[in-house]
Formats: C-alpha cells, sequence, structure tokens
C-alpha cells in the first residue's frame, strides 16, 4: 500500500485554477529514492508533451 502526500509548488503559472472540479492529470515521471520515497510529477491531460 502506498500513501501518496501530494506537494504543490507555488510560483510561476497556476497549475489549476481556484475551482472545486476535478482536473484530469496524467503522469509524465515517475523516480524512486531511498526509503520508500517515491517523486511523481503529474501534467494536465490537456497540454502538449514537452
Amino acid at each position: 500500500m502506498r500513501d501518496v502526500q501530494p506537494v504543490l509548488i507555488r510560483g510561476g503559472k497556476p497549475l489549476c485554477p481556484a475551482s472545486d472540479r476535478r482536473v484530469p492529470l496524467r503522469l509524465v515521471e515517475s523516480r524512486r529514492f531511498g526509503h520508500g520515497v517515491e517523486l511523481l510529477r503529474y501534467r494536465r491531460a490537456s497540454e502538449a508533451a514537452t
């Protein structure tokens, strides 16, 4: 079982406007570090790949 604790880094263009609606996201990067820590990076599904 994994416990995901999302962190939104502030600054720049907002990822999502203030809203209660759900925003579809797609996973763009996953990296594992020691002690069970994993970095997951997402983008809005509507954004073009870079």
